[in-house]
């Protein structure tokens, strides 16, 4: 038997554990842009009823904008750290 890693383990024992839980917390961050969206939408039961609603769902919306932006940033960081440590072979 062959007990010497291959290229995939030894990248995943490499694997930096930090990047996935941010890119966790960016796709809640992007669920939660996505629902605020309907509190700018006035419909029939939907809406901001007063200053403060605005202003409490303008703050989680605003605060929440960079959530693309920094699951982007991840991934292609995530893909670059595996192609340095597992390059492709032809």
């Amino acid at each position: 038997m062959n007990n010497k890693p291959n290229q995939k383990e030894k990248s995943m024992s490499q694997r930096i554990v930090f990047l996935d839980f941010v890119r966790v917390i960016a796709c809640f961050m992007v669920i939660m842009v996505h629902s605020c969206e309907f509190f700018f939408i006035d419909g029939s039961e939907i809406g901001i009823r007063s200053l403060s609603d605005g202003w409490c769902v303008s703050v989680i919306d605003s605060a929440f904008r960079c959530s693309v932006p920094l699951f982007v940033m991840i991934s292609a960081m995530n893909i670059r750290l595996s192609m340095v440590l597992c390059p492709l072979q032809y």
